[in-house]
């Protein structure tokens, strides 16, 4: 993104401030009462492979970590990887998030923060078929559990591009995983493909304008898919049954353009993922 932000704690609703916009290096962050100064106001730069700066609007000098487990102050950019960040999804441990591709993918993907939401983008011909090509989001995870998240829109660069949640036995193009997707011609489409290397199938539901909720639900071998206008009201779309799902597998929002040589750019919010009841 190109403006400037403030970064405010959920508990305190208190911003990261640089204390009277000092130009001095080494100076330390602290947190203060949110207000209209530029000692408040961070602007967010991506160095790409989903890392970021963050760059004071006061100063003109980036946030940096010099110390592992220890403070955070301002210094001059030099592009150490002390400078750069990452924006992740609450849920789980955040550790375990990470970007990547599955199937051949030339188009590289991304992820930044936007006003609280998060825009992913990238390549893949396609989730579909025996074998597939997108771009992932994810994390491991074992046992029960459920993924929540609200699309808010996907760039039409074709009608069958796609964005959703998926819940994967492994990263083999081929491999077994279940697709909760929604295209930009307004289409929730809940994908399985039920053993590897099978043809994927799907159920399609039509003209479900965004912003849409998409919910997975695992317990056991059994994954449900559910849809929701407003996060609230869960309609169940089908439950499925993998028999022999391996207890670890990999879980987040995957993205396909439908094309090779075309990236495709969408942005979500109210990302969870929790543990199983």
């Amino acid at each position: 993104p190109a403006n400037n932000y403030r970064l405010v704690a959920k508990n305190s609703g208190k911003s990261i401030d640089l204390p009277q916009g000092t130009e001095k290096e080494n100076a330390g962050l602290q947190q203060w009462a949110t207000s209209e100064t530029p000692a408040q106001h961070w602007k967010i730069e991506s160095t790409g492979g989903g890392y970021f700066k963050i760059r004071s609007e006061a100063s003109g000098k980036v946030m940096t970590a010099p110390d592992r487990g220890g403070r955070v102050v301002q210094r001059t950019d030099t592009g150490a990887a002390e400078q750069q960040w990452r924006f992740l999804p609450t849920g789980g441990k955040l550790n375990e998030w990470s970007w990547g591709t599955t199937g051949p993918v030339t188009i590289p993907g991304n992820m930044s923060i936007e006003g609280g939401a998060v825009v992913v983008s990238g390549g893949g011909l396609d989730v579909w078929g025996p074998n597939d090509a997108f771009t992932f989001l994810r994390q491991k995870r074992n046992g029960d559990f459920e993924i929540v998240a609200r699309v808010l829109e996907v760039e039409n660069v074709h009608q069958w591009a796609k964005v959703g949640l998926m819940i994967r036995e492994t990263l083999d193009p081929n491999a077994r995983n279940i697709f909760l997707a929604y295209t930009p011609d307004k289409v929730v489409a809940d994908q399985i493909r039920p053993s590897i290397g099978v043809e994927t199938t799907s159920e399609k539901l039509m003209n479900q304008s965004a912003p849409r909720w998409l919910r997975l639900v695992r317990k056991g071998d059994q994954i449900v898919a559910f849809h929701s206008t407003d996060g609230a009201d869960w309609k169940a779309l089908r439950t499925h049954t993998l028999p022999g799902l391996a207890a670890e597998v990999f879980v987040g929002i995957a993205l396909s353009a439908h094309g090779n040589d075309v990236r495709c750019t969408a942005k979500l919010d109210n990302v969870k993922l929790t543990k199983g009841a």
